[in-house]
């Protein structure tokens, strides 16, 4: 799959010693999703990052939710 090609990648290229993905909080199957591949939820938490230009949220308290994975 492309992200475990992208796992690898960074392994092998950029020596990661921990993949982080950052996920929208709502969307509960895209985090079950990362759970059946290892990562597991960190309880860390934030309001959607507007002020880093990625778009505006359609919803109110929108918040994206960090999953980590070791190497």
């Amino acid at each position: 799959t492309i992200l475990s090609q992208a796992e690898q990648y960074a392994s092998s290229n950029l020596k990661a010693e921990k993949y982080v993905m950052v996920v929208l909080s709502q969307r509960k199957e895209l985090i079950e999703y990362y759970e059946r591949r290892g990562y597991v939820r960190t309880g860390n938490k934030q309001d959607y990052p507007v002020h880093l230009n990625v778009g505006t949220p359609l919803m109110n308290d929108l918040t994206v939710e960090y999953l980590e994975k070791d190497v």
